[in-house]
């Protein structure tokens, strides 16, 4: 009768070792496994930090560049309004071109394949630099 109660609780004592031995195993999994992860978010937590920063240092400098931009429209706007008003109070801008000026800006043309215009002194053609 006592092999009766001691086999099975043997067997049963083995069963519960071997689950405890399991379960202990699978603890020391989970706990490298959670190491593991609690380091890729730090790791990841200080990128996003950095991308964070520097989300701002771009949206800076975007903000400042767009303001530039529509500066430069505004200018290009008002110069455009201004060459449009003095080509139309200009009497010349409505005028035929003489033949011998056509003739002598083609022939230029044709000579050097371009044409270069020097605004700072006169608006004479000449070949580039």
């Amino acid at each position: 009768m006592f092999r009766y109660i001691i086999i099975p609780l043997i067997i049963f004592c083995g069963f519960t070792l071997a689950a405890a031995q399991w379960f202990h195993y699978q603890l020391q999994q989970s706990e490298v496994k959670n190491q593991e992860l609690s380091r890729q978010n730090l790791l990841l937590n200080h990128r996003i930090s950095m991308l964070k920063t520097r989300l701002g240092e771009l949206s800076g400098i975007l903000s400042r560049e767009m303001m530039k931009l529509n500066s430069l429209k505004e200018t290009n706007n008002d110069v455009r309004e201004k060459i449009n008003k003095a080509l139309h109070n200009d009497s010349c801008a409505h005028r035929p071109v003489p033949d011998d000026v056509i003739r002598v800006q083609r022939d230029e043309i044709l000579r050097d394949g371009s044409v270069y215009f020097d605004t700072s002194k006169s608006a004479r053609t000449e070949s580039p630099p």
